[in-house]
């Protein structure tokens, strides 16, 4: 019986025991021991921004998570995010136009209903402003181009980088689109069009250009390189320093004036000329891309190429000089020289005697009916303590069939220091070997036409130079023959004419 009701007692008090909450401390509360985590989903760190984005991600908490908040200026203030408790997602609307461009470490901070926190940082990018595009090639807007194949080049900036460069081209009208040729390279870039395609067989062809940003940012500003060049009163200026005068960040008067009166919407015509019974003229020295600091002495050679079907005629390659501050003749027409051809490559050695200031060249050339051809501005300076630079070979407009050399001397009175040589139009050079006797190997060039650049920096210490440009053509692939008679397998006799 002792047992019976001893055992009745401990059951009673089990079960009371069981019954109230001793076991649980807190007084009954579950105890929360795991922080709550958040995540970002909507953007990867490094990103660009611009506009307005929503920030979002999801979390993690074993029991409620009473808040998620958003800083913006490294933890110095806090805004609440949107959550969706159930479906465990945040989000947050963010217009970044209310803030400055540049870098944000954005930091998420999670609470749970305990109060534990964790936070996790997110480095952006936030960029509202479009890049600046300028065009530099074809060099002066105002000129008449002629041929077909043409390059169009230039550069484009943007604070945190450009991604891709767009060229529409337009009828005279201005609203008629013709063609997007296909754009390679973004900061610095280019592309070939046919111009024949359009100009019957003269042309006045209208060109927007478009550059994207990282961020996703369209310009809305682009200009030819020449009408800033003469705003600021020729003076040379690099692309990033119109990029920080177009916002503020620069001062310069002349270039902001020209800006104030020129909102970089409208497109840049260009004039082209497809009269083929007028000789095509090439300049490749100096080159036609006005960005390209061509360096001269007053004894450089000026070098190009003059065609035409019915013949040059003897002599009537012509130059004439410049001077670019005033327009002033220095040199008048004079000619080159060339014999009757009906494609040849002429040059003319500057006489010397030109003060250190920069210059235009023009280049003039009739052919056999006296059809008259005039091409140019072509810029360049000329430094009397520059380097001299000669280029022995190749020739100029030479035909290769395969890797070459270049190779030439260059002197100066401090000495030479570095020859360089640029195959891919000065966007990089490379050392040639040697100096004041100096080669380069190209090695694997690829077929067509090719600009070739030299440039030689002064010795012991100084930094002037001078550059030399001439351009060859390479050709790799071995001619075809096709017989067309007698047929192939065919049986003959007698007088047999062989053709094909």
């Amino acid at each position: 019986m002792k047992i019976f009701r001893l055992a009745v007692i401990v059951i009673i008090s089990i079960a009371a025991f069981i019954s109230c909450d001793f076991l649980n401390p807190g007084l009954g509360d579950r105890v929360d021991i795991t922080a709550p985590l958040v995540f970002v989903s909507s953007h990867v760190n490094g990103a660009y921004t611009s506009g307005s984005i929503t920030l979002s991600g999801s979390f993690e908490e074993d029991m409620q998570a009473s808040r998620i908040q958003v800083s913006f200026d490294s933890g110095a203030t806090y805004v609440d995010a949107v959550i969706d408790p159930v479906a465990e997602t945040w989000s947050y609307d963010w217009d970044t136009t209310s803030v400055a461009d540049g870098e944000y470490n954005l930091i998420f901070l999670i609470t749970d209903a305990s109060g534990k926190t964790t936070n996790r940082n997110l480095l952006v990018y936030v960029d509202n402003t479009g890049p600046l595009v300028l065009m530099s090639t074809p060099s002066i807007p105002s000129a008449v181009y002629y041929g077909s194949a043409f390059i169009l080049r230039g550069e484009a900036a943007d604070k945190f980088g450009v991604t891709s460069v767009d060229v529409d081209i337009y009828a005279e009208d201005g609203t008629t689109f013709l063609e997007s040729p296909t754009v390679s390279g973004a900061s610095t870039w280019s592309c070939v069009f046919n111009s024949a395609t359009w100009a019957n067989p003269t042309s006045i062809l209208k060109f927007r250009i478009t550059a994207i940003d990282k961020a996703g940012n369209t310009s809305s500003r682009f200009y030819h390189y020449y009408n800033i060049l003469v705003a600021n009163l020729y003076e040379n200026v690099v692309i990033d320093d119109v990029y920080r005068i177009l916002n503020g960040e620069l001062a310069d008067a002349q270039i902001e004036a020209y800006l104030a009166l020129n909102d970089g919407t409208a497109l840049i015509p260009l004039e082209f000329d497809q009269d083929q019974n007028k000789p095509n003229i090439e300049v490749y020295n100096p080159d036609e891309d006005i960005l390209t600091d061509d360096i001269l002495t007053s004894t450089s050679k000026l070098s190009g190429k003059a065609m035409d079907s019915d013949g040059i005629a003897a002599g009537s390659v012509e130059v004439r000089i410049l001077r670019q501050s005033d327009s002033a003749v220095m040199i008048d027409w004079t000619s080159t020289g060339n014999p009757l051809s009906p494609s040849l490559n002429w040059s003319y050695t500057m006489p010397g005697g030109l003060a250190d200031d920069d210059y235009l060249l023009y280049v003039s050339a009739d052919d056999i009916g006296a059809n008259t051809r005039t091409v140019g501005p072509f810029s360049f300076s000329i430094d009397s303590g520059a380097p001299t630079l000669i280029v022995n070979q190749p020739g100029q407009g030479e035909y290769l069939n395969g890797p070459f050399t270049i190779s030439g001397t260059a002197s100066d009175a401090q000495g030479i220091s570095l020859v360089e040589v640029s195959t891919n139009n000065g966007v990089s050079y490379n050392p040639a070997t040697g100096t004041t006797i100096w080669s380069y190997n190209v090695v694997s060039p690829a077929d067509g036409s090719m600009l070739l650049k030299v440039r030689a920096t002064e010795g012991g210490g100084g930094t002037k130079t001078t550059t030399y440009n001439l351009q060859v053509i390479v050709d790799t692939t071995d001619p075809g023959i096709t017989f067309i008679n007698p047929a192939l397998s065919a049986t003959v006799n007698g007088q047999v004419i062989f053709k094909g």
